[in-house]
């Protein structure tokens, strides 16, 4: 049941970004130092990163976004630049 309780509220965080600790207790049904738990368990494993009063979402980090994108383009621009490096 706990680890039902902590999916929940790690979806309900990821579709609004955030959540108040307040709420998360009135919602999952549990008492407040409950929610504080799940709260600090969801952030030791990265879904969620604890603030005065609540979570927000743990968003991937710009750079790995920007790693992903064009990688098609990326590569090929590699492959020309390996062409005129002297071997």
């Amino acid at each position: 049941m706990p680890e039902k309780r902590r999916q929940r509220l790690a979806e309900m965080i990821r579709s609004e970004g955030e959540i108040r600790l307040h709420t998360a207790a009135r919602v999952l049904g549990v008492s407040e130092m409950t929610a504080r738990r799940d709260l600090e368990l969801l952030q030791i494993q990265g879904v969620a990163r604890r603030v005065h009063g609540g979570a927000v979402a743990v968003l991937p980090s710009e750079f790995s976004g920007r790693a992903e994108r064009a990688s098609a383009a990326k590569v090929a621009i590699a492959a020309k630049l390996l062409e005129l490096v002297p071997a």
